[in-house]
């Protein structure tokens, strides 16, 4: 079993859209031998939450998947998160 809880997040983004307050998480673990994860050199945790108003409550949602990934699928999920500026032209 791996120990997500105590891992922390390796990359994170957060935003308001929409009504509504998405946050989104990605946390990285060596894949060690007997977990599941053959051939794969690292686990990875992608979660999200949402966070919305409804007939005056706020609510949330989580969505969580685990993957087994290369060191090369890594670098490019963790790309997704890193923030991107408009130019200034």
């Amino acid at each position: 079993m791996l120990d997500w809880e105590n891992t922390p997040a390796a990359a994170a983004t957060s935003e308001i859209t929409r009504g509504r307050i998405e946050t989104r998480t990605i946390r990285v673990l060596p894949a060690l031998a007997g977990t599941g994860f053959c051939d794969a050199a690292r686990a990875l945790l992608i979660e999200r939450y949402v966070t919305y108003k409804k007939k005056g409550r706020w609510h949330t949602r989580a969505e969580a998947v685990t993957i087994a990934a290369t060191i090369r699928t890594c670098e490019f999920v963790m790309s997704l998160t890193a923030p991107t500026w408009p130019s200034a032209a």
